[in-house]
């Protein structure tokens, strides 16, 4: 609301109407302390204010006060003030070093394509989750360059979910393959088919399948296929023969 009183008094003042493009400008350039009080939206600002020094390769880290001159945030309470600084020291992408100062701490120390090809490689060899592309963006300077100097060195894949996972392309796996062997590949559907349905059609033609590499039945459908229907309850157990009787016998011997 400041923010807006201050740029239409300027506006006024002025000769000429603002613009939108102006107005806009002159928004973004405002001070950030008119924008939000939220507690979680100035935390946010101080992520990003630190996640912005790393991208730039600043490694100097800054108190808590320093942050808030940088963000040009200082209009909150005392308890806001409070909750801010505990927020920012337990934040997982904040780090604190020099007794008390703050620095951003990438989910991957990544200073160039070195080192992430270094990384994809032992994530490969120890049978590791590949790394998103965002982890990747959000913890390295100039990751683009870093991501095209590698070139063939990685594939991306690309998840239902939208997310972009990138695997390192190992030059030994690499092996030609002719296009008949493709089409021949791609041109086979097993859908709807078992694995006893492939194994027979495989040894109708003549080839022999490899033994115990088929997939073992999980537990669950082992105990559905044993368990038996439950026996009907049976009413009346705690009577004797003797009490029971048969009406319908006794009538036909009337």
């Amino acid at each position: 609301a400041v923010a807006f009183v201050t740029i239409a008094a300027s506006s006024a003042a002025s000769s000429k109407p603002m613009s939108i493009s102006s107005y806009a400008a002159a928004e973004a350039a405002a001070p950030q302390q008119f924008r939000t009080k939220n507690k979680f939206g100035v935390l946010k600002m101080i992520v990003d204010k630190l996640r912005e020094r790393h991208m730039e390769r600043i490694t100097e880290p800054l108190t808590f006060d320093e942050i808030l001159k940088a963000i040009n945030y200082s209009d909150m309470s005392p308890n806001m003030r409070d909750w801010l600084q505990v927020a920012v020291r337990d934040n997982p992408k904040i780090g604190c070093k020099d007794g008390g100062k703050f620095i951003y701490k990438p989910l991957y120390n990544l200073k160039n394509s070195a080192k992430l090809l270094g990384l994809l490689k032992r994530k490969e060899e120890e049978r590791l989750p590949a790394i998103l592309l965002a982890d990747i963006r959000e913890s390295m300077p100039r990751w683009e360059k870093a991501m095209k100097n590698l070139n063939d060195n990685v594939i991306t894949f690309t998840r239902p979910d939208k997310q972009i996972v990138v695997f390192h392309n190992d030059a030994e796996c690499r092996l030609p393959i002719g296009t008949e062997y493709q089409q021949l590949w791609r041109g086979i559907s097993v859908e709807g088919l078992s694995d006893h349905d492939i194994e027979t059609y495989l040894q109708n033609a003549g080839i022999s399948t490899m033994k115990g590499q088929t997939l073992k039945p999980t537990a669950s459908a082992t105990k559905k296929k044993a368990s038996k229907r439950r026996p009907a309850k049976q009413l009346n157990v705690h009577l004797s023969e003797d009490m029971l009787k048969d009406y319908d016998t006794q009538s036909a011997a009337k």
